[in-house]
């Protein structure tokens, strides 16, 4: 885990603040009002407020955004629009899998995508050098008419593939396509 800096009484930390990608939209217009209006409307003018990821919540510390290793992932210039507007998600998912390290049994995903949440896991729990393996599971592509949302690697025929190259040299790693 990350040191964190001392403790000073006198400093007073900012709060924080995050709006990333939120899916399923119909209206944006109609969404963005909204989100105005109810930052307008809350005490701070909604400085700690966040909205991401499906996900809208104010009077948090969120201070998994204090947290270098997830500055890192976040400003790291491979992470794309959605994987920083997982970043929520991300932070709870390394708890839970660092947690889980101490427990019999191996690492499923379901929804796969392009592997970025499950290569995290794979790094911060150094599942290379473990004898547990991960699992990986996704359609790799979207229809109109299913019920996940499409993102644009779904408009890639390849993708499948490109998760396949990105996890070949981790043998405990196996991506399977398909449902589950």
């Amino acid at each position: 885990m990350a040191k964190q800096p001392e403790y000073d009484p006198e400093k007073k930390l900012e709060p924080l603040s995050m709006n990333g990608n939120v899916f399923n939209v119909v209206d944006a217009k109609k969404f963005n009002e909204a989100l105005r209006l109810l930052k307008e409307s809350l005490f701070d003018g909604g400085a700690s407020c966040y909205c991401s990821d499906n996900l809208i919540t104010w009077n948090k510390n969120l201070s998994f955004l204090r947290d270098d290793r997830f500055l890192k992932i976040f400003k790291d210039p491979k992470t794309d629009p959605v994987e920083q507007s997982i970043i929520w998600r991300t932070y709870i998912l390394l708890y839970f899998a660092r947690t889980a390290l101490a427990l019999e049994g191996d690492y499923l995903e379901c929804g796969t995508y392009k592997g970025h949440t499950a290569w995290h896991v794979l790094k911060e729990c150094n599942l290379s050098k473990s004898d547990k393996r991960l699992w990986l599971y996704d359609l790799f592509e979207w229809k109109p008419g299913d019920e996940h949302t499409k993102l644009d690697e779904h408009s890639n025929e390849l993708m499948h593939e490109g998760v396949v190259a990105r996890f070949a040299e981790h043998p405990n790693v196996t991506v399977i396509k398909g449902s589950v």
